[in-house]
């Protein structure tokens, strides 16, 4: 693997990084933590999950990361190229923690980030000495914390642009499923069947992208124009119960959906 991503740290990657040895690092990432959530970790409820994000890329269109951290300190990484080869891969191990730091362990360093900052919900990527990144990418660095009452659930189509969605004699269920395994989304508009790739970003951000469906022709096809609208439009999600709203810039939800 000879891609890294990581535009803020690629002088460091090039020129830096054989004088930083490993114990040196990791005292360096522990002096920058915040000590106020040193016992972040000793809860693993305040932690363990799976975390995603698109990270910035220096050669490909950007990198969809899944960073799965599990109980005994391990992890499960999973990483999404775009418009780039090969288009996947995935790396498993342990880390170390420090605090409300964790290093990511059985990794190249030169090719991939191994320290991460625990947050509320999120982990934050550091640079390769553990430090903060700075600027005007540093908010591309976050991975936001898979909201549990959205994946993994069968969300069936109400309404669409504010017009009711009913079940007719003969048509297939419109729905949606988010899979927190790799982050991708499949589903029905109706018509055809779609599959693709989810981004979740802070504030309850929602970004779809890769998708791409089969192409039966149907006797009506609005509600899959118009769902495939949403897909291009949608900017934040709310849970409500069992009611999912994809939301766009007006007050209006561009679609709902019920759980089932």
């Amino acid at each position: 693997m000879k891609k890294f991503f990581c535009m803020g740290c690629a002088i460091c990657l090039i020129v830096g990084i054989s004088a930083c040895k490993p114990k040196e690092q990791a005292n360096n990432a522990g002096s920058n933590v915040s000590q106020s959530e040193d016992n972040r970790l000793k809860n693993s409820s305040d932690w363990e999950g799976a975390y995603t994000g698109l990270l910035p890329c220096a050669d490909c269109e950007g990198i969809q990361v899944q960073i799965t951290l599990l109980p005994g300190n391990t992890y499960k990484m999973h990483y999404r190229y775009q418009g780039k080869e090969p288009l996947e891969e995935t790396h498993e191990g342990t880390f170390q923690s420090e605090g409300d730091l964790i290093i990511l362990g059985n990794l190249d360093k030169s090719t991939f980030p191994v320290y991460y900052k625990i947050g509320k919900n999120r982990i934050t990527q550091l640079d390769t000495k553990g430090n903060e990144i700075t600027g005007e990418l540093a908010e591309n660095y976050v991975l936001v914390k898979l909201d549990t009452n959205l994946t993994d659930r069968h969300w069936k189509l109400t309404e669409i642009k504010g017009n009711p969605v009913t079940e007719k004699d003969g048509a297939k269920q419109a729905y949606i499923t988010f899979n927190s395994k790799d982050a991708r989304v499949s589903g029905n508009s109706g018509c055809n069947s779609f599959s693709g790739t989810y981004i979740l970003k802070h504030g309850n951000k929602l970004v779809f992208s890769s998708m791409v469906s089969t192409r039966a022709m149907c006797s009506d096809m609005n509600i899959e124009n118009k769902l495939n609208e949403v897909f291009r439009t949608v900017d934040t999600y709310t849970i409500n119960g069992n009611t999912l709203s994809l939301n766009g810039t007006a007050t209006t939800p561009l679609a709902r959906f019920i759980a089932e």
